[in-house]
């Protein structure tokens, strides 16, 4: 009801205002950054500068190639797990460096398999709609998990939204030469969102500058497949196939500021689009033919 009373409520330059209204309060700045939900603090917020600098990063997406994939052979604290991913905590594997959910629609669909696969103290990219979905829920769960913020600049918390003239004035956000892709060098200050989690999360692995990014699972081919951890019949619905284009433009932006910045950029997956964009494909996880028949 508050969303599509939104544009009444805010105005057309404040309906994103929606995704945080009326109880989720963001202290983002000071002494002590927290989350406050109802007036009450519930959680505690950091920046990615909290996190390890690992030698190599992988962004783990829930593409069905994860299932080609042997995951057990990630290092711990080197993977940045993206939606329905977090299912491989646990089982396959066992210290993320960190999780990312940006969509809000997942925390209501997926919340339980949040609260029993992420950890204490596992650090969380979250949106402000995300927060605001989980305090909903179970604002106590955002206690024990430190959230690093995913704000969109496009659409920032408690500012009005801007424009990409805007946008070309900040120094830390680079454009592609067809302006069609936008990324930011500086996410403690924002994000520029893609059309899916892995902008985001790419954006934030560059910032820590590992000596190489992975990115498994991000197949950008197969709106119409279950996701790996959903059952055939039981699959939300995929806007893949409509952002499709505008994830592979941020993308092969991602590529150029890694190249830039001598950060390597495989991709684990012989199904992504992504290898038709100029990204090289690296087999070290991919299962033998016998593995996957079994």
């Amino acid at each position: 009801m508050v969303k599509g009373a939104a544009a009444f409520l805010f105005g057309p330059t404040r309906r994103h205002f929606q995704a945080w209204w009326p109880h989720l309060k963001l202290k983002r700045w000071g002494v002590s950054p927290e989350i406050l939900y109802r007036g009450v603090r519930v959680g505690t917020l950091v920046t990615h500068h909290h996190l390890r600098r690992p030698e190599a990063i992988y962004v783990i997406g829930s593409g069905p190639s994860v299932l080609e994939q042997n995951l057990s052979l990630i290092p711990d604290n080197s993977s940045i797990l993206l939606n329905g991913a977090i299912s491989l905590l646990g089982d396959v594997i066992k210290r993320p460096l960190a999780v990312a959910i940006e969509d809000e629609r997942f925390v209501w669909r997926h919340f339980k398999m949040m609260q029993e696969r992420i950890l204490e103290q596992t650090p969380c990219f979250l949106s402000p709609a995300v927060i605001r979905a989980i305090c909903e829920r179970n604002a106590e769960w955002l206690r024990a998990h430190p959230v690093i913020l995913i704000d969109d600049l496009r659409k920032p918390y408690l500012r009005r939204r801007t424009n990409d003239a805007h946008l070309k004035r900040r120094r830390f956000v680079s454009f592609s030469d067809d302006q069609a892709g936008a990324l930011s060098l500086a996410p403690a200050w924002g994000v520029i969102q893609g059309g899916s989690v892995v902008v985001s999360a790419i954006q934030f692995a560059i910032a820590l500058a590992p000596a190489h990014i992975g990115l498994i699972g991000i197949d950008i081919t197969n709106s119409n497949e279950p996701r790996f951890y959903e059952l055939a019949g039981d699959a939300a619905k995929s806007g893949l196939l409509k952002a499709r284009q505008r994830i592979i433009e941020h993308l092969v932006l991602a590529k150029k500021i890694c190249d830039e910045r001598a950060i390597a950029v495989s991709i684990h997956s012989s199904k992504s689009a992504l290898l038709q964009a100029g990204f090289a494909y690296d087999a070290s996880f991919e299962l033998a033919r016998k593995d996957l028949e079994s």
